[in-house]
């Protein structure tokens, strides 16, 4: 195929209610819709992310240097498309860096934010080229369904009734489990809550907890302590941000809670690190943010030659198709609130749903999704 146009387009919804996690709240839902046109009349589409604050300089780093790269570029197979990821890795973009490693790392993040979605819609174009799904050119499916959990159990002002009442509503709607928040509250109302989700969502319902990078090294030890006999699935991101290798192995290494982290990391080579240093059990890492398709299998072959599971965080639209193909896998997660998340059932036509616990892995040419066009129109930004 050979590359005719790319356009990013800015979403922005505005939610009814905020959403309180362990560290921030919620109040808006973000996203990127990213297109490649090719001169035969195929068009890759996706959209990914959940981005505000930076919104505006990820699109126009898409629509700008990146699309002036690429136009009339042939992509005739998916090693052009691992090229093309390569390339955009190290290509120079004056966002104002500097070399001060930490004080840059939003504007590392911007680059990363606009390489993944260009690099998402790529690849289903090139599926789409070929008549092939996006699993079909990474290896082949392992699977065609997957278990599916909730990101919810945000805090609720009757918990832990509020929490019960969300998880039997969950598992009513043919979810296998929930990730839920923790930290905000002490530890014995966090427990509550942990246990009224488990008693709610009945037999085999998975409970994990995400503490949104919430405590200290001693913290998160002494929870894993405490709440080693809940039967929690895992337990995400306890540490604080700049302790977040060393420390979290401090913390693996004495948990019986399999630990999971990544779901932030901005490059392969962030996420790679955590599997270095012993510091999970799985990774959450994000395709959005880490460099796309391309980025995460790079993240997948690493991660299975140390026997460290995959997962994603959020974004079902492409975590179906990866953790199809990957041998050892977490759930697929998704927004199943639609106040929390109201774009899933509106910017894809016909998208896979929960079923018994799992959700179905497209099998259509790409990334086998549809979007819908009247949405995406209706909440552009302008």
């Amino acid at each position: 195929m050979r590359i005719k146009d790319i356009r990013a387009i800015p979403l922005e919804l505005k939610l009814d209610t905020p959403f309180s996690g362990g560290t921030y709240v919620v109040r808006n839902r973000n996203t990127i819709v990213t297109v490649v046109e090719t001169t035969a009349g195929v068009r890759g589409e996706m959209y990914g992310g959940d981005e505000d604050m930076d919104q505006d300089a990820v699109v126009a780093l898409v629509n700008g240097v990146f699309r002036d790269k690429l136009l009339g570029r042939e992509i005739p197979e998916p090693e052009a498309v691992r090229s093309v990821y390569r390339e955009l890795m190290d290509v120079p973009v004056d966002l104002g860096f500097r070399a001060l490693v930490d004080l840059d790392m939003g504007r590392h993040g911007i680059h990363q934010q606009a390489l993944s979605a260009l690099d998402m819609a790529l690849w289903d174009a090139l599926g789409k080229s070929l008549g092939l799904p996006v699993h079909g050119l990474l290896g082949g499916a392992r699977r065609d369904r997957i278990p599916v959990i909730a990101i919810g159990g945000y805090y609720h002002d009757d918990d832990p009734a509020g929490t019960a009442r969300e998880a039997a509503g969950l598992a009513a709607q043919g979810l296998s489990g929930m990730k839920m928040k923790v930290g905000r509250a002490v530890f014995e109302k966090d427990v509550e809550r942990i246990e009224a989700a488990k008693a709610a969502g009945g037999q085999g319902f998975a409970v994990a907890v995400d503490v949104n990078q919430g405590w200290s090294v001693a913290q998160s030890r002494d929870f894993c302590r405490r709440a080693a006999d809940l039967g929690l699935a895992w337990l995400e991101e306890p540490v604080k941000w700049y302790d977040c290798l060393t420390g979290l192995a401090r913390v693996r290494a004495e948990s019986s809670i399999p630990i999971v982290s990544g779901q932030g990391d901005i490059s392969e080579f962030r996420s790679k690190d955590l599997v270095r240093y012993g510091a999970v059990d799985q990774l959450n890492t994000d395709a959005t943010l880490v460099g796309g398709v391309s980025g995460w299998m790079n993240v997948a072959a690493f991660a299975a030659e140390h026997g460290v599971a995959m997962g994603h965080h959020e974004e079902p639209q492409v975590s179906l198709t990866l953790l199809s193909v990957v041998e050892k896998i977490g759930p697929v997660e998704i927004f199943a609130n639609p106040e929390r998340d109201p774009l899933w059932r509106r910017i894809v036509r016909q998208p896979p749903l929960p079923r018994d616990g799992h959700m179905d892995v497209p099998q259509g040419p790409g990334l086998g999704l549809d979007l819908n066009w009247e949405t995406i129109e209706r909440h552009a930004r302008r």
